[in-house]
């Protein structure tokens, strides 16, 4: 995913700054036999290796840094929550700082996935307004801000630590959720996060979205994490690259309405064959 510009470029721009660029990490690995659970169609260079091994973190921020990555957007479960939530959080919480440690690594962003607790809806909804899904929620930003988004190696827009939502374009009823759990990293922290959202989809169309909700949560750019949709095989044939940076360009108006960045996000030799 390319994230959030070194500066602005004004609408109608063909010329500015050099953007950040920064990858998706998945950090679960082997929690759970992920190897075994998600078959490959190749093999990584360090074979299938375990996330806890220090030696894989340093390779893994090398290569990183080698290849030109800005930051590592880190899929993240929570922690800091006296309330019910998926049992490994605390195991990649503790993985994500020490990533953060790395002395000469690449700087690290979280991409917060809900849905490690909450349960989605017949419609794939997640609704903020059940269980105690807020405040879960407010106790896992609380902690963020207090906790990773201090450390020196936190990726941050200016002085804005960078905090990516998986999946908001299936929130509903956050609003006011959100709204109070921003309030608390400001009041108990000082800390205000650089949204991106998760957003971008084939549905709704980009002209249907709430963007006057996205606005009121303080996001600051939207993003689609994976525009993969086996649902769709007629989009997801040769065609797919065209139909994908059409899909980010109808974004485009409605954003920059809102003063809101377009990310765009690539998936080279992306494969679901498995």
């Amino acid at each position: 995913a390319a994230g959030a510009q070194h500066g602005a470029i004004p609408p109608g721009s063909l010329s500015g700054p050099t953007p950040f660029v920064g990858a998706y990490y998945f950090n679960w690995y082997d929690l759970e036999n992920q190897w075994e659970r998600y078959q490959t169609t190749r093999n990584p260079t360090l074979g299938r290796y375990d996330q806890s091994d220090p030696s894989v973190l340093v390779q893994h921020h090398k290569w990183g840094k080698q290849g030109g990555i800005d930051f590592f957007a880190m899929a993240w479960s929570g922690g800091g929550s006296d309330l019910i939530q998926w049992e490994r959080a605390e195991e990649i919480d503790r993985r994500i700082d020490a990533h953060l440690k790395m002395t000469d690594g690449v700087k690290v962003a979280l991409m917060y996935n809900i849905r490690d607790f909450a349960q989605a809806g017949a419609n794939g909804k997640v609704d903020l307004a059940e269980e105690n899904y807020c405040a879960i929620l407010s106790d896992h930003f609380a902690y963020a801000a207090r906790t990773h988004m201090q450390a020196d190696n936190y990726f941050r827009v200016g002085d804005n630590p960078v905090l990516f939502l998986y999946t908001l374009r299936d929130y509903v009823n956050y609003v006011d959720c959100i709204k109070m759990a921003l309030e608390r990293m400001l009041i108990e922290s000082g800390v205000v996060p650089y949204i991106i959202g998760d957003t971008v989809w084939w549905s709704p169309a980009a002209d249907k979205f709430d963007w006057a909700d996205f606005r009121a949560i303080n996001v600051s750019a939207v993003t689609g994490f994976n525009t993969y949709d086996a649902g769709q095989p007629r989009r997801m044939g040769h065609n797919f690259a065209w139909d994908n940076a059409q899909l980010y360009h109808d974004m485009i108006q409605p954003a920059w309405a809102q003063h809101m960045v377009v990310t765009p996000s690539i998936s080279p030799g992306f494969d679901d064959r498995k």
